[in-house]
């Protein structure tokens, strides 16, 4: 199954926008699109119309109708594929599901990957292992950087024979931002190769704490043998200044991207612009892809971008 890309879609004007931007870019690059809808106030054929109204080829996508999601966040939720290397029945080479705890609260979610696994008939297997999609980056040598947070909720033997059957040879633990709600290491971290990482970076006025945190990580990261570049970050308060009130507090970043072959799709705000050209084209220098920025300051205030509502295999 490859070049998927499994998105979950809900009609409210900016997430939408930022959905036909990804599936655009997916088009143009012959990415086969799956989407799920959310709960019953997804209306499809007003979706439909409104993607047709964009240009977009609505028979080229692939809708699951027979099963809703409770929210958009896809990455967290949805399925992990892995192959199984011989460890069950099937043969080695087999692709299979592998679904991680998720929120109980959200029932739907939890269930997407049995669902996904039935739908396209392939292997499934349940973890107790509580983590969300958000919070495992992955090299194709075999390291994956997970946060502290998975630590809090699960015992360092669980996360070590879990992971393992995914895939994981080392398992990198790295310090959690003290003001992103999520604490996801996507919220300030690329995997660009084995060897390289794309960081998000503070200043000491933006952030002292988090500032401090990912120079941490950084140091840390480093000593394992990355290369690190950084990339800087959004303020939390609007127009660039460090202090608001407590309501007007958003922890933004331009990290949260989605890579669909030779494009980048990236959060922007427009609240605040002050590091964001220098953020682009820093993320075009690195990585040589056309760069896509798409408005997201309405998506950021529910705790997550453009990464977190997409997933691709």
């Amino acid at each position: 199954m490859d070049d998927i890309g499994l998105y979950q879609t809900r009609y409210k004007p900016q997430i939408f926008n930022i959905w036909t931007t990804i599936i655009k870019s997916a088009h143009r690059q012959n990415i086969t699109v799956i989407s799920y809808l959310v709960e019953k106030r997804d209306n499809l054929a007003l979706i439909k119309t409104r993607l047709q109204n964009e240009q977009i080829e609505t028979n080229r996508i692939r809708f699951i109708t027979e099963y809703r999601t409770n929210t958009i966040w896809m990455r967290d939720y949805g399925p992990v594929l892995y192959r199984n290397n011989g460890h069950q029945n099937d043969s080695g080479n087999a692709m299979r599901v592998m679904d991680f705890s998720y929120l109980y609260s959200r029932p739907l979610d939890d269930a997407a990957p049995r669902h996904f696994a039935t739908i396209f008939k392939l292997p499934y297997a349940t973890s107790r292992l509580r983590i969300e999609g958000g919070n495992i980056l992955t090299t194709a040598s075999g390291s994956c950087i997970i946060s502290d947070k998975v630590s809090r909720y699960n015992s360092d033997n669980l996360i070590r024979l879990e992971l393992e059957k995914i895939g994981c040879q080392k398992i990198i633990i790295v310090k959690s931002l003290k003001y992103d709600k999520t604490q996801h290491v996507d919220m300030w971290l690329y995997v660009l190769n084995s060897n390289t990482l794309i960081m998000g970076q503070y200043t000491r006025a933006q952030d002292f704490e988090d500032y401090h945190i990912l120079k941490d990580n950084f140091e840390y990261l480093t000593s394992l043998g990355f290369t690190i570049l950084p990339i800087p970050m959004p303020s939390h308060c609007i127009n660039g200044k460090y202090d608001c009130e407590p309501h007007e507090f958003v922890s933004r970043s331009y990290m949260n991207v989605l890579q669909l072959n030779n494009e980048i799709i990236i959060p922007v705000y427009n609240v605040d612009r002050v590091h964001e050209q220098e953020a682009l084209d820093k993320w075009k220098e690195y990585t040589g892809k056309t760069i896509i920025p798409v408005e997201a300051e309405t998506i950021i205030r529910e705790h997550g971008a453009v990464h977190c509502m997409s997933k691709t295999f």
